[in-house]
């Protein structure tokens, strides 16, 4: 369930069971998006025994975290309070049309293309260069210290290693080109028409030389008689997407100049793919539907449907994924930027913009995101702009820091598995059993010690300080 309000949005938050008991309260399991924890510790003690790969081993099941702040009985109630209004940053841009965004972590840097030029601003959206030169300029691509950006007809770089500059044009008469993309030490395009109304397109995968080696399209198969395509590319993997009477998605290994097919599957119900979007660090990709189907991520190694967003905009133009699993999905209508928790349906908060978002991205932190969006002013023009969201601000008023998030229970370390007797461990939590890797400030866990041969006790704590008065006794052969 969600509100919304115009440009200052709010999002109405899930609700929590109740807990009746301190140990229902311990076993609620949830996230809370702020701060940061890194570890916690586990030490326990009682006598070695011949039995060591069970003697005194502790398993921690489950993952329940708190907010900053101790907890209280309202924060374990049925009402969860609701989230805060997301501090929004909007500037117009000086470019006309549609263009892109790309996000340069290493830099501190944003990219914005449009019409014959691209704009280098700082995380703030402060503009700090203009590149002219570049006709037709849309699609852009990060590779090392090199900026490509696709023309109306061409590909040109960007040196970027200091104060960006101009570099040389590396492929030319590149027909109605659309998207572009770095894999396997090449750089990957579609050319064509795009008419999604046919059965067999005339649309083609291009692979392009990016040491300036000209550029050709693969001959049959699946990489040509497409219709209308989109691409991304990370690592050896490229994925495609295509719209049509039914959509469809492949992946293709792309480590040499022959692309390996390796998977592909139609889109049940689905006739337009808006774009893709390869995470690596979860081997997922998600799928932007531009119809009123849910978007979807999928496993990247069989193109399974692991999680969709069944409440995301009705016409999903443009979507991407965070460190820490978070998917940010951006569309045409009311709400049209919506943040998820990867495998989760639900969306942790929207904002409704009066604009169409082209592109989205986060920073490296995952703590903004960017949003290219076109805004039609008064005079009937559409105006880029740079929109700029705090995935979570704890100076803004009505911050969420104190609340609690629910995710599912996960088994996030098992000493078992090792088959030895540990005395003392560091278990890293932020990123395991679905715990973001930021924005986390605490977090509250189940400890099981299970078939102890002795008594002994467990103690657990935040990494890099001792051990407090908060120990749990075993006893043997009992489960704790």
């Amino acid at each position: 369930m969600s509100c919304h309000q115009p440009l200052r949005p709010v999002s109405c938050n899930r609700r929590v069971p109740a807990a009746t008991s301190g140990a229902e309260k311990a076993t609620r399991a949830g996230i809370a998006i702020l701060g940061a924890l890194a570890a916690l510790t586990t030490s326990f003690a009682g006598p070695a025994t011949a039995d060591d790969e069970r003697a005194g081993l502790p398993t921690l099941e489950g993952s329940v975290a708190l907010a900053a702040g101790a907890a209280t009985s309202h924060d374990w109630g049925a009402n969860v309070p609701e989230e805060p209004e997301r501090l929004i940053t909007t500037t117009p841009m000086p470019i006309t049309g549609g263009g892109d965004i790309v996000v340069d972590n290493a830099r501190q840097r944003i990219y914005m293309s449009g019409n014959d030029r691209v704009l280098v601003l700082d995380f703030a959206g402060n503009i700090v260069q203009t590149i002219t030169g570049h006709a037709g300029a849309s699609s852009m691509v990060l590779a090392g210290n090199t900026l490509y950006v696709l023309e109306t007809s061409a590909v040109m770089t960007i040196d970027v290693t200091a104060t960006p500059t101009n570099g040389t044009t590396i492929a030319t008469g590149l027909q109605t080109p659309y998207g572009l993309a770095y894999a396997g030490g090449a750089l990957f395009t579609t050319v064509g028409p795009c008419v999604a109304s046919t059965s067999v397109g005339s649309a083609a995968v291009a692979r392009i030389d990016p040491n300036g080696g000209g550029w050709a399209t693969f001959a049959g198969g699946a990489l040509s008689g497409l219709r209308c395509p989109t691409i991304d590319a990370k690592g050896n993997d490229l994925v495609v997407g295509d719209s049509g009477s039914t959509a469809t998605l492949s992946r293709w290994d792309v480590s040499s100049y022959a692309p390996t097919p390796l998977a592909s599957t139609t889109i049940s119900g689905s006739t337009s793919v808006m774009q893709v979007s390869i995470d690596i660090p979860t081997s997922t990709v998600t799928v932007a539907l531009g119809v009123s189907q849910p978007s979807q991520t999928r496993s990247l190694a069989t193109l399974a449907v692991t999680a969709s967003y069944a409440a995301a905009p009705a016409y999903v133009s443009a979507s991407t994924t965070a460190r820490g699993g978070m998917v940010v999905l951006g569309g045409r209508y009311s709400p049209n930027v919506m943040l998820y928790q990867r495998g989760t349906a639900n969306a942790l908060w929207t904002v409704t913009l009066s604009d169409l978002v082209l592109d989205v991205d986060f920073d490296g932190a995952g703590s903004k995101v960017f949003a290219f969006v076109l805004e039609l002013d008064s005079a009937g023009i559409l105006q880029p702009r740079l929109v700029i969201i705090d995935v979570d601000d704890p100076t803004f008023p009505g911050s969420s820091e104190g609340e609690f998030h629910p995710i599912d229970p996960a088994r996030v370390y098992d000493s078992r598995a090792a088959k030895q007797r540990v005395t003392q461990t560091t278990v890293k939590m932020t990123g395991a059993g679905g715990v973001p890797t930021t924005h986390v400030s605490s977090v509250a866990v189940n400890i099981t010690v299970t078939d102890a041969d002795s008594e002994g006790y467990v103690s657990v704590y935040p990494s890099g300080t001792g051990p407090t008065a908060g120990s749990r006794s075993t006893r043997r052969r009992r489960r704790t």
